[in-house]
């Protein structure tokens, strides 16, 4: 797909922000999914180069942005596993609120724009603690735990956009997966070790945002 780049990465090096695709909508304005990975969304200037490319692509089409976690954070939440179960502090979990308060500073969110991660991070805090207790991590449990980083991602995304006059609403991707659990498979292979099986069904797809979304221009 198209791409444009940004300056934003660690060193100053490019980063590509990816046009994943795009299809059409009937009468109205043809959808467009936009993909950033997470070193794109960690730095200041690669967000301001998404606002951008969001804002020209929108008086044509409605954006769908799919976004991971911000760098590094989801090697952090295993490691917020592996401190919980050993008892320790939880370094980790600060590092990774210092982290996404640190680029609600750099784009001047207001204070208020942080209420969903941080209502997240009580979350994952109390399920932390609770590991400090049982010492065990199910594969059900580290799923749910390592889904926090794309969780907070999103959450703040919206923010960012909203800060830049973009009307922009938060989708839960889980309203939009199919899963299969075979009967006779391990927890570890059903949370942990999924096999992506991709089709291309366009019409569904529109079928379904149009159905879940209504006439919401922008989404993430």
């Amino acid at each position: 797909g198209k791409g444009v780049w940004s300056e934003g990465g660690q060193g100053g090096r490019p980063l590509p922000l990816r046009m994943s695709g795009s299809f059409t909508s009937g009468s109205k304005k043809p959808w467009v999914v936009c993909k950033f990975g997470g070193t794109s969304v960690t730095y200041v200037k690669s967000w301001m180069q998404i606002v951008s490319r969001v804002k020209e692509l929108l008086p044509n089409h409605r954006v769908v942005l799919v976004l991971s976690a911000l760098s590094q954070v989801t090697n952090r939440l295993e490691r917020c596993l592996e401190e919980a179960i050993a008892g320790q502090e939880l370094a980790s979990l600060q590092w990774i609120e210092e982290t996404h308060r640190r680029l609600a500073k750099e784009v001047n969110l207001p204070k208020e724009a942080l209420k969903g991660v941080l209502q997240m991070l009580e979350e994952l805090d109390q399920l932390l603690h609770g590991l400090t207790l049982i010492k065990e991590v199910s594969p059900r449990l580290r799923a749910r735990v390592c889904a926090f980083g794309e969780r907070m991602s999103t959450s703040l995304a919206v923010e960012i956009l909203k800060h830049h006059g973009v009307a922009a609403s938060l989708l839960d991707s889980k309203q939009f997966l199919q899963t299969e659990a075979g009967l006779a498979m391990a927890d570890e292979d059903k949370f942990l070790n999924a096999n992506v099986i991709p089709r291309s069904a366009p019409r569904e797809t529109q079928a379904l945002l149009e159905e879940r979304t209504g006439t919401q221009p922008e989404l993430v």
